[in-house]
C-alpha cells in the first residue's frame, strides 16, 4: 500500500521508539483511510499486511497518547498558519459513546451507565479547534476512557465527591489546553449542556477563557430569583433571527426572539466533603433563544446559553448564537468516526488496542470532515494544498474520461466535487453541496481510481 502525502505529514513526528513501527502506523493508516467502513483485513488488502496491523495494536510501545500528541502538534501548526493574533478560535468539546456489547469476547470494556439498558464499551470526550467560519483544523485535545466501575456513573455518594474526582471533571480538564492559545487568539470554549458546571464556569474564568455554555438547569441569580421564564418576563426581546434546523430528516426555517442580561450567578450549595476550590459568585451574561409559532412542542427551540463573553446588543448576541450553533460540528465529527468508519464493528480482542485504533480513526475522520468543510470555506483555493497531482488527475481522468489533463491544478471546490461524485454526489444544479457520506465512499474508490490512472498512463502515456 502507498502511503499518503497527508498521513505522512501528519504523523513525522510520532515516535514509538522503534521506526518499524513508526512505519506501519503510516502505512495502516493510508490503508483505513482509503477503505473508510472496511474491517482491518479488508482495508489491508492482504494477510500479511492485515497481520503487521495486528501486530502492531499488541505491541505495548504503542499507545494512543503517542499517537495523538503528533496529530495534536500538527494542528497547533495548521492555527498558527490559518489565523492571525486576535482571530477568533471556537473550541466545541463533547463526549461520544462507543458501544461493543455485540462483542462479548473484548476485554477491559466497562459497562456505560446513563445510557438505556446494559451497554458494554468506551467513552471518547474530545475539543477540535475550528475557524470562525467552522473550518475544522484539527483535535486540539482527547481522552479515551472507560468507567471504574459499573455504578460508577451514578454512586449513591456522587454527590460527596468533589469535581475532580468526578467523571465529569473531563470538561475542566481541557480547559487547560487552551490556556497556551488564550494569548494570541481570541479563544472560545463552547459546550452542551452537560458541562454546566460551576466549577467549570469559574475556572473558565480563572483562566480568562471565553466560553458558551448551554444551561442544564436553572440556576439561582443574586436578588433575580432564578433563571428561566420568571427571568425572561422581566426582560424585553432584543429581536428575531431566522436560523435554519433540521428535525426528523427535514429541514425548515425556525424564527427565534433574542434577550440577554448580564447576571451574577450564585454560589450553589455543595456538601463539604465536595468543595475542591472556593467557589465564588460568578458573573456572566444568560442569552434566552425561544421559537416563534414552533411547529409543535417537541420541535421548538428553546437555548438558554450561559457566557463570559461581553454582549452589548443585539449583534454580539447574534454573534454568541452563531458560535454556539458551530458546536453541531463535533456531533457531525462523530457522525463519521462511527458510520463513516464503522468503529464499532471492530473485534479487536482488548481495549488498549481499541484505545490505539479509535484514537487513528478519529484523526482520519478529522481529515473527511475538513475536506467536507474547506470546499465551503476555500472554494477557490488550488486542490494540491489537499490532493496530490496522482490524486486529482485520476480523478480528472475518471470524471471527464481525458487525458488532457489541466496546465495547472483545479480549485479545491472542483477537485471534491469529482471525489464526492465518485461517491454517488450527482452534482445536479438544486443537489447543493456534497456531504460525508459521498465523501467517504469517494475516498474508498479512490484507490482503485488511482491505479486505473497509472495503468492507463503508462500504458497510453
Amino acid at each position: 500500500m502507498q502511503k499518503i502525502q497527508w498521513i505522512e505529514e501528519e504523523f513525522k513526528g510520532v515516535e514509538f521508539g522503534d521506526k518499524r513501527l513508526n512505519n506501519r502506523l503510516k502505512v495502516l493508516g493510508s490503508c483505513l483511510y482509503s477503505s473508510p467502513r472496511s474491517k482491518i483485513t479488508r482495508a489491508c488488502q492482504n494477510w500479511a499486511s492485515a497481520k503487521g496491523a495486528y501486530r502492531f495494536f499488541d505491541n505495548k510501545k504503542v499507545t494512543s497518547d503517542i499517537m495523538f500528541s503528533a496529530h495534536q502538534q500538527q494542528t497547533f501548526v495548521r492555527i498558527e498558519k490559518q489565523l492571525k493574533k486576535g482571530d477568533v478560535l471556537l473550541v466545541p468539546q463533547d463526549t461520544t459513546y462507543f458501544n461493543y456489547t455485540h462483542f462479548p469476547t473484548i476485554k477491559g470494556l466497562s459497562k456505560m451507565s446513563g445510557v438505556a439498558g446494559d451497554i458494554y464499551g468506551c467513552l471518547m470526550h474530545s475539543s477540535i479547534a475550528m475557524t470562525e467560519d467552522e473550518l475544522p483544523l484539527g483535535i486540539i485535545d482527547q481522552k479515551i476512557f472507560t468507567r471504574k466501575s459499573i455504578d460508577s456513573y451514578q454512586e449513591s455518594n456522587h454527590k460527596l465527591r468533589p469535581i475532580d474526582k468526578k467523571e465529569s471533571y473531563r470538561w475542566i480538564e481541557q480547559l487547560e489546553t487552551l490556556i497556551s492559545l488564550k494569548d494570541e487568539y481570541d479563544v472560545v470554549s463552547i459546550c452542551d449542556r452537560e458541562a454546566d458546571i460551576f466549577e467549570y464556569m469559574q475556572t473558565a474564568n480563572d483562566f480568562e477563557v471565553s466560553f458558551i455554555i448551554r444551561s442544564r438547569y436553572p440556576r439561582g441569580l443574586f436578588e433575580q430569583g432564578k433563571m428561566g421564564d420568571g427571568h425572561i418576563e422581566r426582560l424585553k426581546p432584543t429581536g428575531k433571527i431566522q436560523i435554519e434546523v433540521e428535525s426528523n430528516g427535514k429541514k425548515r426555517v425556525a424564527t427565534l426572539k433574542v434577550y440577554f442580561d448580564k447576571v451574577t450567578l450564585s454560589t450553589p450549595t455543595r456538601r463539604k466533603e465536595a468543595v475542591s476550590i472556593d467557589l465564588e459568585p460568578q458573573e456572566v451574561t444568560v442569552i434566552y433563544v425561544k421559537e416563534v409559532n414552533a411547529p409543535n412542542k417537541e420541535e421548538r427551540i428553546d437555548w438558554t446559553l450561559i457566557t463570559n463573553r461581553e454582549v452589548l446588543n443585539f449583534e454580539s448576541a447574534k454573534r454568541i448564537i452563531g458560535f454556539y450553533k458551530a458546536r453541531w460540528n463535533i456531533e457531525c465529527w462523530h457522525k463519521t468516526i462511527k458510520s463513516g468508519f464503522s468503529v464499532e464493528d471492530c473485534r479487536l480482542n482488548h481495549y488498549e488496542k481499541l484505545k490505539s485504533y479509535l484514537c487513528l480513526t478519529s484523526i482520519l475522520a478529522w481529515k473527511i470532515y475538513f475536506l467536507v468543510k474547506i470546499k465551503r470555506t476555500n472554494p477557490s483555493l488550488e486542490c494540491e494544498c489537499v490532493f496530490s497531482t496522482e490524486e486529482w488527475k485520476a480523478l480528472y481522468l475518471k470524471i471527464n474520461k481525458s487525458l488532457n489533463f489541466p496546465k495547472s491544478p483545479p480549485t479545491i471546490n472542483v477537485a471534491i466535487t469529482w471525489l464526492a461524485q465518485l461517491g454517488g454526489f450527482m452534482n445536479r444544479k438544486g443537489d447543493g453541496e456534497p456531504g460525508m457520506t459521498s465523501l467517504w465512499r469517494g475516498i474508498h474508490r479512490l484507490r482503485d481510481v488511482i491505479e486505473d490512472y497509472k495503468i492507463i498512463t503508462q500504458t497510453y502515456g
